[in-house]
């Protein structure tokens, strides 16, 4: 398994992946997103990533935003997504692993901040694995399967400060 620059050819797998019901409910795009919205919304990230198996399979996406204002430019936030059928296997801790390292080695980022639905243990605890910390909670925040929830936003700064 390998993370890689995100390819055009991979743009069909990245987008069967956001569709999938577990994917859909922990981001905030809606079911019918049609693919040209897909394809433009992956052309305006900065930084896209994949994970792959031996195979050269996709089985998940990393999408690195840092901001262009010079006053908050050592800030980063990130979008992770993995395929149902690919998860207990290491690959968002993989994705995470190259995030951590294209950010403070590449991209000169302090701080990396993301925003969490409050009821994803499993994302939520990987991401403490990793030393992200609780900053907030917006409350019901996101409207998901006829539910208002929670979101929590956490971030993590360089372990080497500035």
């Amino acid at each position: 398994m390998k993370v890689r620059p995100f390819q055009d050819t991979d743009a069909d797998a990245l987008y069967r992946i956001y569709l999938e019901p577990d994917v859909m409910a922990n981001n905030a795009y809606l079911p019918s997103m049609s693919r040209s919205d897909f394809d433009a919304l992956l052309n305006h990230m900065a930084h896209n990533f994949v994970a792959c198996d031996d195979d050269g399979t996709v089985m998940g996406h990393l999408c690195i935003r840092n901001a262009a204002k010079p006053r908050i430019k050592h800030i980063a936030s990130f979008g992770l997504a993995v395929s149902s059928s690919c998860r207990r296997r290491g690959v968002a801790r993989l994705l995470m692993q190259h995030l951590l390292d294209f950010c403070f080695n590449w991209l000169n980022v302090v701080r990396i901040e993301l925003s969490v639905h409050a009821n994803n243990d499993g994302a939520i605890a990987l991401y403490q694995s990793f030393g992200f910390e609780l900053e907030g909670r917006q409350r019901q925040a996101v409207y998901v399967n006829g539910l208002y929830l929670d979101t929590l936003s956490m971030a993590l700064l360089h372990p080497k400060g500035q």
